[in-house]
Parts: structure tokens; C-alpha cells; sequence
């Protein structure tokens, strides 16, 4: 994956759990950091196999791997790129969220870190 590949900025956000006062678990999300990504949605054959791994993934991103890239697992960390029309409003914008499914470190080589997403509606 060359850097002119990954024209996509990114902001990964960490999540922190804390309980509120009837004892639910809460999840309160911050940026943690900014990263160039190559992201594909995925259709036809590539969602058919993505299905093997989740039947949910709807995008593939593609980022570098580093200090801070490394330590994305799946359920701590999702991505936010872009914004779309809020559905109860469609006047305004909405961020797009990405809950990350899986973290492939590829070919184990420590260079580029795949994430499989599902797209939050």
C-alpha cells in the first residue's frame, strides 16, 4: 500500500467504559489519534468473503502501521471519517462512524494494519 493509496484522513477514538448510577456500563468515546486510510466499501465478491469473517463488515480500511496502530483492537477503538445527512434531520450532518469488526495485521509484516468496519447507522 503506497502513501498516494491512502488519500483518507481518519480519526480513530478510543472508547473508556465508566458506570452510570444504576450501574449500566457506559461508553464515553474521544479522539485518540489522526491517521492517512485507504478505505473500500465492499460489494459483490469482496463482501461475500468478508461475510466469512463477519456478516456485518461493510468497509475495509487500509492505514500504516506505527506506535499507535498497533494497539487498535476491535470493541476499544472505531473510526470517524466524514459526515452524512442525519436521518431524523436531514438539514444537518451527522458524523460517520465506524465500529471496527476486526484488526489484521497483514501478512504479519508490521506495516500495514487492515480493519475491517461496520458503518454505525
Amino acid at each position: 500500500m503506497t502513501c498516494g493509496e491512502m488519500r483518507n484522513t481518519v480519526t480513530i477514538q478510543k472508547g473508556t467504559e465508566t458506570k452510570d448510577d444504576a450501574r449500566q456500563a457506559q461508553i464515553t468515546w474521544a479522539d485518540w489519534a489522526t491517521r492517512a486510510a485507504a478505505i473500500t466499501p465492499l460489494r459483490g465478491m469482496d463482501r461475500i468473503q468478508a461475510s466469512q469473517l463477519d456478516s456485518k463488515v461493510t468497509h475495509k480500511m487500509m492505514l500504516h502501521w506505527d506506535g499507535k496502530t498497533k494497539l487498535i483492537t476491535p470493541h476499544l477503538y472505531r473510526v470517524k471519517f466524514g459526515q452524512r445527512p442525519d436521518p431524523k434531520n436531514p438539514d444537518t450532518l451527522k458524523d460517520r462512524i465506524f465500529d471496527i469488526n476486526a484488526a489484521v495485521n497483514v501478512r504479519e509484516q508490521n506495516h500495514t494494519l487492515e480493519l475491517h468496519c461496520t458503518e454505525a447507522i
